[in-house]
């Protein structure tokens, strides 16, 4: 008997099964390349929202931060109405050093202070970061910047960091000439300043470490931490020309500035405060030092030994307080006897 065939009734039905059918692009086509590209543009998309939008609800550091460049922002000049607007900017030794809100209840009621702290940053990223700060819109009466003389010396920046959350597309090329980067190094500030996820990719992979291994980023920090290399005689000299461009930078936009020199303990490095004290003299900048080397205390301080615990914050605090009022309110003084 001869095997069934199917009939053409059978063969009409079996083709359109073939032309339904979905159509898979062959790995390597036009069509193929197309899509990839298309789901590797959806990803970094996503990944750059959630770097601007998200990362700073998750990191007490960058929430920290944002919420105190904002405020920063904010800040007009009220001092002719009656009030003083006080900004501090510094890094992590500000943080540490001063405790803000027994600051603020020492200071005179008419004083409104707000703190911009960002960690690890020194001269040129406070010398960029102020001119956008300004830019942007902001007009303390006072600026208060707490730097050490090994950081108002130093010659480098906080990378794609800087490059995204303290300076200007515009500054590029001046920061490019001052800190004589290649083509590579200026290439990664410009994508820094543009992408939330270039410039925090680092931020971001220590807050991950941080939430699977809790405590190793510190741990890590502390490994790999290397005795600070004497700053040279030459960069020492410039730190008076250096705060003369800040002095006049500051004078641009009709804001005083102050210099607040941290409390450096002889026991872990030389603060090189005679250098410091000479070159604020030169650029006629005022200086605040609350606490002398001789006045301080290995108690005062951290595991670290140059960052203040809460008991030597307080001291050191308390003995700013009054310092600071009298230097601004010298400050308005000297103006209005220059304006006799």
């Amino acid at each position: 008997m001869d095997s069934p065939t199917p009939d053409s009734h059978d063969a009409e039905a079996i083709e359109p099964l073939g032309a339904i059918a979905p159509s898979v692009p062959i790995v390597g086509s036009p069509v193929w390349i197309s899509y990839l590209l298309l789901a590797v543009f959806t990803f970094l998309i996503l990944v750059e929202f959630v770097a601007a939008y998200g990362l700073h609800r998750v990191s007490k550091i960058q929430h920290r931060i944002r919420e105190e460049y904002l405020a920063a922002l904010l800040m007009r000049q009220t001092h002719t109405k009656g009030r003083t607007q006080v900004l501090l900017a510094g890094n992590s030794l500000l943080i540490a050093d001063v405790d803000l809100s027994l600051l603020k209840e020492q200071l005179p009621a008419n004083f409104e202070v707000k703190r911009f702290a960002v960690e690890q940053t020194t001269y040129l990223d406070w010398h960029y970061g102020l001119r956008r700060l300004f830019v942007e819109g902001s007009r303390p009466d006072v600026l208060v910047l707490a730097l050490t003389a090994r950081q108002l010396a130093a010659s480098e920046v906080l990378g794609e960091y800087f490059a995204h959350n303290l300076m200007r597309a515009g500054d590029l090329a001046r920061v490019a000439r001052d800190l004589q980067l290649d083509r590579t190094t200026e290439s990664n500030l410009l994508f820094g300043h543009v992408s939330a996820f270039y410039a925090s990719r680092s931020d971001i992979r220590k807050w991950l470490l941080g939430k699977v291994f809790p405590g190793m980023p510190a741990l890590m920090e502390i490994l790999t931490q290397v005795p600070p290399q004497p700053p040279s005689e030459a960069s020492l000299r410039s730190i008076a020309s250096r705060l003369a461009e800040l002095k006049r930078l500051t004078g641009e936009y009709d804001v005083r500035l102050i210099l607040l020199a941290p409390p450096v303990p002889a026991f872990k490095e030389d603060s090189y405060l005679d250098v410091l004290t000479a070159a604020a003299s030169a650029a006629e900048v005022p200086m605040l030092v609350a606490l002398r080397p001789d006045e301080l205390r290995r108690e005062d301080y951290g595991p670290d030994g140059l960052h203040m615990n809460d008991t030597g914050a307080e001291r050191h605090t308390r003995a700013l307080a009054p310092l600071l009022t009298a230097a601004v309110d010298s400050q308005y003084e000297s103006a209005a006897v220059a304006a006799r």
